[in-house]
Order: structure tokens, then sequence, then C-alpha cells
């Protein structure tokens, strides 16, 4: 199944806001009219020391968002295998998924998350 990215419509105006809107998408810095937003956008896209900051940025970015990802991922997956082990304990002792989720000390202000999962 194909999912549409839909995006939101860039408020364009005739006024301030709608030219700095106008200015934040624009990858041409001799078209932004915002003097102080040219001349930042002209340093890391033409500079040398400022490519190479951005660069750097961007790097620590990736870096983050990476580690971000895996420790949703170790969350998702330690979630994922309590629902089976309180689904087994169900199963084979025949105990309740609130017994079964105090056998496994589970705190019970948690618990209502993990009877949704079941």
């Amino acid at each position: 199944m194909c999912r549409t990215i839909v995006r939101p419509a860039l408020r364009r105006g005739d006024d301030e806001l709608g030219w700095l809107m106008s200015d934040f998408n624009q990858s041409n810095p001799e078209l932004i009219r915002h003097k102080g937003l040219r001349e930042r956008v002209e340093y890391f896209k033409s500079s040398e020391e400022g490519v190479s900051q951005m660069c750097e940025i961007l790097e620590q970015m990736r870096e983050e968002t990476a580690a971000w990802a895996m420790e949703k991922g170790i969350e998702k997956g330690d979630e994922r295998r309590l629902v089976d082990d309180v689904r087994s304990l169900m199963e084979t002792l025949g105990l309740t998924a609130q017994k079964a989720l105090a056998s496994l000390r589970v705190p019970e202000h948690d618990w209502p998350r993990y009877l949704a999962m079941l």
C-alpha cells in the first residue's frame, strides 16, 4: 500500500510573515529577502567553513536520530516480549491477564497499556 505524504500549504502572503516563510523555503540565497537569513544561508552553502560546520551538524543529528531509533526499537521489543510472556502465562497456567502482569512484576500503573496490547 502506497502512502501519500500531504504537506501543509505554505503560507504565502504579501507581508513580512509571508516573505519570511518564502525565504525559509528558498534554496538560492540570492533570492532570500531577509538579510540575516540570506547571509547565514550563503555562509553554510558557499564557504568551506560553513559547509564543514553544516556537515558536522547533520552528522550529529544523524547519530542522535539513530540512537533514538535504536532505543525506541529496543523498548518496542521489550514490550512485545512482555506481552508474549503474559500470553504464555495465561495459556499455560490459566492466569488472568492481571495475575500474569502481577507475576511478572509489572507496575500496576502500566497495566492498562499492556492489557490494551493483549
